[in-house]
């Protein structure tokens, strides 16, 4: 079954411990990212993971040493997953794999492929001529699983072949996840929560569309259930 995570996209700890009390019970997990850590620092960490799994969405790019450090400082803490740019290359992902399962060994380490909030257009003006943004997830996704790392990060659009291409224990968290009437905000590559699923999603990252509802439980039930309609089939 498809786990559903809350993106918890907070300045402060009030609003992101607010938001984990309204949901505990009827989510599986949280993402924090840049914007929680760097206001509130490691101890939020600690806080979140009393509710559920946590996945530490720093996406470190950076020279090897700099990236392992700073990774197995952040592995002591209780998270499920953390994740860094493909685009460190396979030596620095290669590494990190190995000493993380030293520090936390139940700790999941994933790559991340392209934002989904790049299309083309974007990909063109960084001078990435030769491909469009699904070839190249399918470079650095490929580039990720031979380093050994646990999954990666991307669209919805683009689980189906890399699921039939590296198999089904090689883990896809998918943000972007909209249902239909939410707008798209920033996202530029979407999809529902039942084509994410259909796809073969292992996780689901979905943020404001839950936290910004007027009855954010039932949000998620209403996300759950078309994610376990996919299963009911």
């Amino acid at each position: 079954m498809a786990k559903l995570f809350v993106a918890l996209d907070f300045d402060n700890e009030e609003k992101a411990l607010e938001i984990c009390q309204k949901s505990k019970n009827y989510i599986d997990g949280y993402k924090i990212g840049l914007e929680l850590f760097c206001s509130c620092g490691k101890d939020i960490v600690n806080k979140v993971a009393e509710f559920g799994e946590v996945f530490l969405d720093l996406k470190f790019h950076d020279i090897p040493n700099t990236v392992i450090k700073t990774i197995e400082s952040i592995a002591k803490l209780p998270v499920s997953i953390i994740n860094l740019h493909a685009l460190c290359g396979s030596y620095t992902m290669g590494i990190v794999k190995d000493s993380i399962k030293g520090i936390n060994p139940n700790c999941k380490v994933i790559g991340v492929t392209m934002l989904t909030s790049v299309d083309n257009n974007i990909l063109k003006s960084l001078n990435f001529n030769s491909c469009n943004v699904g070839e190249q997830v399918d470079i650095l996704a490929e580039l990720v699983y031979n380093s050994g790392l646990d999954g990666i990060v991307c669209s919805p659009q683009e689980v189906i072949k890399v699921k039939k291409k590296f198999g089904n224990d090689f883990l896809t968290i998918v943000p972007g996840i909209r249902q239909n009437t939410n707008e798209k905000d920033d996202q530029k590559r979407v999809a529902t929560p039942k084509e994410a699923v259909k796809n073969g999603a292992d996780i689901l990252i979905c943020g404001r569309p839950i936290y910004n509802a007027k009855d954010i439980k039932q949000v998620i039930l209403d996300i759950k259930n078309e994610m376990g309609d996919i299963y009911a089939r």
